[in-house]
C-alpha cells in the first residue's frame, strides 16, 4: 500500500473508534469553497485565492501539501501559484519536496528552482525558509497532504514551524470521493490501527466527502469538484475531483 511509505512517526492512541470520535471536537472547520464545479484549473485557482483573500493571507509563503501520484493536482497547483502571482508577483523559490517523485517536466513548469527531501532534512528546511521569510523573500513550498496538514499534530510542517517559527499558509489537497465506490481512491487511509501515521488526515478527507456527497450534482459536467475549508489558522483542506476522466489520476 503506497500511503505506508509515508510514515511520519505519529502514534494514535485512540484504536477501534469511528471517524467522528477519531477526529474529535479538538478540530473544527470553517467552510470556505462549499461543493462546487469549476471548468478548469484556473477557475479553480481564482476560486481557492479568492477564498484565501477572506482570511486576510498576505499568500507571500505558502505550503501545499499534494497526494502523490495525483498528477492532476499538480495541474491545480500550477494554476494557484500562476493566479497568486498575478497578484504579488512571482516566487523567490519553488521548493519541491524530493519524496514526491515530480517528473522532471512537471517541475520545470512548476518553475522549480531547488529539490529538498523534507523527511530527511527538517533542520535545513527549517533554516532555509525561516531565512527566506526574516528577508522578505516569497517561496512556494510543494511537499506530500500529510506532512502540511495541520490534521496530524506532529508531521514536519509542526516541527518546522515549532523549531523555527515560520508562518506560511498551507494548503493541502486531497481526494472527494462522490460516491462510496470511490472511497477507496482516496490514497491515505481512515485506519485505526494508523501504521503509517497519517490516518487522522485520511479520516479528516473522508469525513468531509460523506457529509457533502449527498448533495453531489453528477448531472454536472464540468471538470473539476472541489471542496474548501478553513481547517486551522492560515491552514486549509482542498478536496478535489476530476470529472474528465471518471477518477481523479
Amino acid at each position: 500500500m503506497k500511503a505506508l511509505y509515508w510514515v511520519i512517526g505519529v502514534v494514535i492512541v485512540c484504536g477501534g473508534l469511528f471517524i467522528s470520535i477519531m477526529l474529535g471536537d479538538s478540530q473544527k472547520t470553517v467552510p470556505r469553497i462549499k461543493l462546487s464545479y469549476y471548468g478548469n484549473e484556473a477557475a479553480v485557482a481564482e476560486a481557492v485565492v479568492k477564498a484565501l483573500d477572506q482570511d486576510g493571507n498576505k499568500l507571500e509563503t505558502i505550503w501545499i501539501g499534494i497526494e502523490p501520484d495525483k498528477s492532476a493536482q499538480l495541474d491545480v497547483v500550477q494554476a494557484v501559484k500562476q493566479q497568486i502571482e498575478k497578484k504579488n508577483g512571482p516566487f523567490d523559490e519553488v521548493i519541491i519536496d524530493t519524496e514526491l517523485k515530480v517528473a522532471e517536466d512537471t517541475q520545470v513548469r512548476l518553475g522549480r528552482t531547488q529539490n529538498v527531501f523534507l523527511k530527511e532534512n527538517l533542520q535545513t528546511v527549517g533554516e532555509g525558509l525561516a531565512k527566506l521569510e526574516a528577508s522578505g523573500r516569497k517561496y512556494l513550498f510543494i511537499t506530500a497532504a500529510p506532512y502540511s496538514t495541520s490534521f496530524i499534530e506532529n508531521n514536519q510542517f509542526n516541527t518546522v514551524q515549532k523549531n523555527f517559527k515560520i508562518n506560511p499558509v498551507r494548503i493541502s489537497m486531497g481526494y472527494y470521493a462522490a460516491e462510496l465506490k470511490e472511497d477507496g481512491e482516496i490514497l491515505f487511509l481512515c485506519d485505526t490501527e494508523d501504521k503509517s501515521g497519517t490516518s487522522n488526515w485520511g479520516c479528516a478527507v473522508i469525513n468531509k466527502a460523506r457529509n457533502t456527497r449527498r448533495k453531489f450534482d453528477f448531472a454536472n459536467k464540468s471538470q473539476w469538484a472541489v471542496v474548501m475549508d478553513l481547517t486551522a489558522e492560515n491552514d486549509f483542506t482542498l478536496l478535489l475531483r476530476k470529472q474528465i476522466p471518471y477518477l481523479l489520476k
